[in-house]
């Protein structure tokens, strides 16, 4: 029986469960790949994944509910709240305005939000790791799907020497500084189903948790067909109805450059901002990711605010684009 086998025999005898305690039960390791597992079966209609009273996502076959049952959720003390994702919003924040630091920037992370992040030079090999798990091209129109996976192709063979040997879900591939400080709660956001794309040197744009192969380039955007990669995220964006898009990128990069040149006026998208640390004239290139990271888990946990600072006592600024 395969993992995906196991994990539909137990849900059957014990319809409910969450991702930890499939694991524990099954013995399939590491706990992401049950939740990479699961999330698929979701996308093809055998599971429905909700929130459990504990706060907890659960897992339920399709086939053990009719149409007209309720699913489980976390006893809140408002309406209002119902519509949020659970342990997901916590608190809003705000910071400045790097074109006005008396202005603020609210940010609040909802079912609606787009969070958008670099990838890292530095990845793990976790040698034998095969993941499964979504791709963004399940989630684009098949004509923009095809050229994105032509796209690839391209980069890999001509630019990018990737090895697919082993395939490892993006936020645990990449190790850079940004990720090290951010692991933790990326997962915690990925398994309350925030929307989370990663702009890639190898893979262009891709879900954070899409499994990939190891590559050594950096993102340039000339190795792309022209427009491509900002109408994929665009795409998606308008596919998911989201209406707030973060993104945390650095002033300099091919990155800022790329989220500048997409067209999110056919999107549902309301607010797009650009979170960047501030300049850093020595260490740059440890200390901008690793605040990057840590804003990230701030911002996730509620805590990224006017005073914020980084362990390596950077702030980071705001920028809204222009829709």
């Amino acid at each position: 029986m395969t993992n995906t086998d196991h994990i539909l025999e137990l849900l059957r005898r014990q319809p409910g469960l969450d991702d930890d305690r499939i694991s524990e039960l099954t013995g399939i390791k590491p706990r992401q790949q049950v939740n990479q597992i699961c999330r698929r079966l979701e996308n093809q209609g055998v599971l429905r994944r909700c929130t459990g009273v504990t706060g907890k996502i659960v897992n339920y076959p399709v086939e053990g509910f009719s149409k007209g049952d309720a699913l489980p959720v976390k006893p809140t003390d408002s309406i209002a709240h119902q519509h949020q994702q659970s342990d997901l919003v916590r608190a809003k924040s705000a910071i400045s305005d790097q074109r006005d630091p008396t202005r603020k920037i609210t940010l609040e992370l909802t079912p609606e939000t787009l969070l958008i992040l670099p990838c890292s030079g530095k990845k793990l090999p976790l040698y034998g790791v095969r993941d499964t798990g979504p791709r963004i091209i399940d989630y684009l129109p098949d004509d923009l799907a095809s050229k994105l996976n032509s796209a690839r192709r391209s980069v890999h063979r001509n630019y990018a020497n990737v090895d697919e040997q082993t395939l490892v879900s993006a936020w645990r591939r990449y190790d850079g500084h940004l990720y090290k400080a951010a692991r933790e709660e990326l997962r915690d956001a990925l398994d309350n189903g925030m929307h989370i794309l990663i702009l890639s040197g190898g893979y262009g744009v891709l879900l954070a948790n899409e499994p990939i192969g190891i590559y050594q380039v950096r993102l340039n955007l000339a190795w792309w067909p022209k427009g491509l990669l900002e109408e994929v995220i665009a795409s998606y964006t308008w596919r998911h109805k989201l209406k707030r898009v973060i993104a945390v990128v650095s002033r300099t990069t091919s990155y800022r450059s790329l989220l500048k040149r997409v067209d999110w006026r056919p999107t549902n998208a309301e607010e797009v901002v650009l979170l960047m640390p501030e300049t850093v004239q020595r260490g740059a290139m440890v200390k901008a990711p690793r605040s990057q990271g840590e804003a990230i888990s701030a911002l996730i946990s509620g805590k990224l605010n006017q005073g914020w600072r980084s362990s390596d006592g950077l702030r980071i600024c705001a920028e809204k684009i222009q829709l």
